[in-house]
């Protein structure tokens, strides 16, 4: 692919799913990406496990693109009941310059998120403790901050750290991406905070992050699945996922979660938070709180009494 003027970015994406969802994901991949403005040099191929796509991305796109992404793996999977999830792995990237142009964004109530290169220059030094939090972008890993969903977690973090008498003293931050979350639970006032994630960008991007925050002796990074750490009574479990691998993970946070403690889910839609809410009905939870921002929602759920 060749890109055109003002596309500054080539990225592939493999999508790993059963035969009955590809055959419903390959054509709205289409019809949603063809016709948006964002994307351009689309090329829709078969292959071993699934679909590999080729983009060329529009400058300050990423975050636009990832949210069409998970919307159209949110509607491939309701079209098919049997479907056990569709996996999105990012393959490789070219990027010719930073992802982000802006230096620093809100992030929920008081608190920023701003990004550097690695690098803190005097005025940054100068405001550490403030309410900022710095991050080092990654376009191979989420939670810039930026995107809805992050918000809507960081808020609802807020609220469960200012709700007294309830504990705040331990965090699991489940897909940590960035570490963002992770970072404001430890700015919060959680004594331990373990972010876990797959993915070993993640991870790497990560502990960069807690670094440069110099939170990264309270946390502790779990490059494996949830279901390996041991069980844990968690005060507050944080989850910003795609519905497919939220759903998935719900055994593994609730059996790891305080019968005080609460759940904070985002990553999906408004549309499907009665979806959501019915599954944690299975798990003895019901939503304590629900919050919403731009069509994405978060809700804060509690086990039944």
């Amino acid at each position: 692919m060749n890109p055109k003027k003002g596309f500054r970015r080539s990225v592939t994406l493999q999508f790993d799913a059963p035969k009955n969802c590809l055959k419903h994901l390959g054509p709205l991949l289409k019809k949603y990406l063809e016709n948006s403005l964002t994307v351009e040099g689309l090329e829709l191929k078969n292959c071993s496990n699934g679909l590999r796509l080729d983009v060329n991305l529009e400058e300050d796109s990423i975050d636009t693109f990832l949210t069409l992404i998970s919307k159209i793996i949110f509607e491939a999977e309701s079209l098919v009941a049997s479907c056990q999830g569709i996996d999105l792995v990012v393959m490789d990237k070219d990027v010719s310059e930073s992802p982000f142009e802006k230096s620093e964004a809100h992030l929920a109530g008081n608190w920023k998120v701003r990004f550097c290169d690695g690098n803190l220059g005097q005025e940054d030094l100068a405001q550490k403790g403030s309410s900022i939090i710095y991050i080092r972008p990654s376009l191979n890993v989420f939670g810039s901050g930026i995107h809805p969903s992050t918000r809507l977690a960081a808020t609802a973090l807020i609220l469960m750290a200012e709700r007294e008498p309830l504990p705040f003293d331990m965090v699991i931050d489940v897909g940590t991406g960035s570490g963002i979350l992770a970072i404001l639970a430890a700015h919060l006032g959680a004594k331990q905070i373990i972010a876990q994630d797959i993915q070993k960008d993640a991870i790497a991007n990560a502990m960069d992050n807690l670094r440069l925050n110099m939170v990264d002796e309270r946390v502790t990074l779990l490059l494996e699945p949830l279901s390996k750490l041991p069980y844990l009574n968690s005060d507050v479990i944080v989850a910003n996922l795609t519905p497919s691998v939220m759903f998935r993970e719900l055994e593994a946070m609730t059996s790891r979660l305080d019968s005080r403690g609460r759940l904070i889910l985002s990553g999906h839609s408004l549309k499907s938070r009665d979806t959501v809410c019915q599954k944690l009905k299975n798990y003895g939870m019901d939503m304590e709180e629900g919050l919403d921002q731009d069509g994405w929602s978060a809700e804060i759920f509690r086990f039944r009494r």
